[in-house]
């Protein structure tokens, strides 16, 4: 890989190499190659980073490290901000606000665990940040998305722990239960009758 004659297809042999071992289930070698692949606003090799830098974080939440699985998406975000014309871009941005959301969410859940567990209140705190960091990345999804109905669906959750498991300790009304309910409606219209949430249901 560090021959010179390898170099014009460096990133995406880095990146294959990367999903082989991902695949095959070796996490830490996977994450290291992904890590290699460097950034570039040419198409040809800036596509591979931004995968890579997909598949790095989503390998660091299955490894636990999902504050370093967080650092990953952010430079996806840069990476847009910096190169707002890149083909594709927008897919990218919507991936990397998608799974931000998904961990932030995760580390609520984890975090409402903890306060169940201790009733530190220092973990309803971050049950608290994480679950609204969570529904402002779910926000970011486009209603012309093909994961809006998705991410509508997740955020509905979010909304409905904020106020079934941190309402009474914060004596506060985040209006999650009316919010999720406006969710389960959109979900449940006939407009989106082809798409099956049976959780919305219950």
């Amino acid at each position: 890989l560090e021959s010179s004659d390898l170099a014009a297809f460096r990133s995406q042999l880095l990146y294959y190499l990367g999903r082989y071992h991902y695949l095959d289930g070796r996490l830490d070698k996977a994450g290291e190659l992904f890590a290699k692949v460097p950034p570039s606003h040419k198409p040809s090799e800036g596509a591979y980073f931004l995968k890579a830098k997909i598949f790095e974080g989503i390998t660091l939440v299955r490894l636990g490290k999902p504050v370093d699985a967080i650092k990953r998406f952010n430079a996806i975000i840069l990476f847009a901000q910096k190169n707002p014309d890149f083909p594709e871009i927008r897919d990218y941005m919507e991936l990397a606000n998608l799974s931000l959301a998904r961990v932030y969410y995760q580390a609520g859940r984890v975090a409402i665990g903890r306060f169940e567990q201790t009733r530190k209140p220092k973990f309803a705190e971050l049950a608290e940040k994480y679950l609204k960091l969570s529904i402002t990345f779910y926000e970011k999804i486009p209603q012309n998305s093909h994961n809006w109905l998705q991410s509508l669906f997740e955020e509905s959750w979010a909304y409905f722990i904020l106020d079934a498991m941190l309402r009474p300790h914060f004596k506060k009304d985040y209006g999650g239960f009316q919010k999720a309910l406006g969710n389960i409606h959109t979900l449940n219209a006939p407009f989106f009758e082809n798409q099956f949430f049976p959780e919305s249901l219950i």
